[in-house]
């Protein structure tokens, strides 16, 4: 829900609290599936004023007054910073709404006034700086952020000449904004990158198995830490079941749990302990510390599905569950294909063993009298071949 509620850009400007959606969505449709008659919500929007629409800020004095007005602090916090209202960091937030507080009230302090000092000024560019320094940035609607700065610096402008000085702090203040949002688009560029490269080495790692037996299968959950798993519950069925696209799925009556991971630490279930009844998956499974939930996702490749893994529902898993779901999907593949290999060369090698056992007793039968165990003419001639020849070698007559 955090991450739909941070997304840029926004897609509309009419604007509906996207965690809030994420949340009634689901509980909407569980209710349904329990049979309660559902009606249509409605939920709390607010029209998001843009330049690019041409609307709609009015260019006129009552506009920048108001931007100058104590009394309408708090409602354009609300305006610009409207991303904080689902942040479960209550401390921080508090503190972003103090320090923007005093930042604006000591801007209208001078805006009165008509006057200020170079240490006043000072003061307003250091709180700021305390403001920005809590990531402030990663909450605002920048677009109506800058309006506001603009909006303020043309309301100095109104005033005359005697507050230059004030102005040229505003403009400090736009540069520093705009600064700021630079910074948190190269967090956001650095945080993608690290997250392709951490999905690199998951990559790599999931593959590192030899053998298509069970204790493979601890292998896959050995690196979930990347995701901030900490609890994951891997079940395999029997065999492969095909599912094609509007085909209704059939789950097996029984699964069989292949590895588990607790608090971080893995390991594997031993093929006395592994079966499951379908109405027992969730038996054993609790979601890690932090987590509140659990998600099933379906470990598939192409049209075959393999088994099922249900693990802590994160705010990583929630942006990469598709990649983690394709990649598991091909390891347990890669497994299957490996104990079929592998169940083919046994197989094989018993077959050879078999045929060998045969070979000598037919070898048996065919230079020795059944009845007496004697050799027969074709026996004689044969151990005696080998008896000349090493006689022959010895240098004898």
């Amino acid at each position: 829900m955090l991450s739909s509620a941070k997304m840029e850009p926004p897609l509309s400007s009419v604007w509906a609290d996207p965690a809030q959606l994420g949340e009634n969505a689901p509980q909407t449709a569980l209710r349904m599936i329990d049979g309660e008659k559902v009606d249509n919500q409605v939920l709390t929007t607010k029209f998001i004023k843009r330049d690019s629409l041409g609307t709609v800020m009015k260019k006129g004095g009552e506009e920048y007054d108001r931007r100058l007005d104590r009394n309408y602090i708090d409602l354009y916090f609300n305006e610009i910073f409207y991303r904080y209202e689902k942040e479960e960091n209550d401390k921080n937030i508090a503190d972003i709404k103090a320090t923007y507080r005093e930042l604006m009230d000591r801007i209208i302090d001078r805006y009165e006034a008509g006057t200020s000092t170079a240490e006043q000024r000072a003061e307003i560019i250091r709180l700021l700086d305390v403001f920005i320094g809590y990531n402030a940035m990663d909450y605002a609607d920048m677009e109506n952020f800058l309006i506001h700065i603009e909006q303020m610096y043309h309301a100095f402008r109104k005033k005359g000449d005697c507050f230059s000085e004030l102005e040229d702090m505003l403009s400090v203040v736009y540069h520093k904004t705009v600064m700021a949002l630079e910074q948190r688009l190269g967090r956001i560029s650095e945080s993608r990158e690290n997250e392709q490269y951490v999905m690199k080495l998951f990559v790599r790692d999931i593959m590192q198995f030899e053998k298509g037996n069970d204790q493979s299968y601890a292998v896959l959950l050995e690196h979930l830490g990347g995701l901030d798993i900490q609890n994951a519950y891997l079940y395999a069925f029997k065999k492969p079941i095909m599912h094609l696209e509007r085909e209704e799925l059939v789950i097996p009556d029984k699964l069989y749990l292949k590895a588990v991971c607790r608090e971080g630490v893995v390991e594997s279930i031993l093929g006395a302990h592994q079966e499951r009844s379908s109405t027992e998956i969730f038996r054993d499974s609790e979601p890690g510390k932090g987590c509140t939930s659990l998600v099933v996702l379906p470990l598939f490749s192409n049209e075959m599905l393999y088994g099922i893994l249900i693990c802590d529902m994160t705010e990583k898993l929630f942006e990469n569950g598709e990649f983690l779901v394709n990649q598991m999907g091909s390891a347990v593949k890669m497994l299957e294909l490996l104990k079929a290999n592998e169940q083919i060369q046994r197989q094989l090698e018993e077959s050879l063993i078999t045929l060998k056992e045969n070979n000598i007793q037919l070898d048996t039968l065919s230079k020795s009298d059944v009845l007496t165990g004697i050799k027969n003419r074709r026996g004689f001639y044969h151990s005696g071949e080998k008896l000349l020849e090493r006689n022959k070698a010895a240098g004898g007559r």
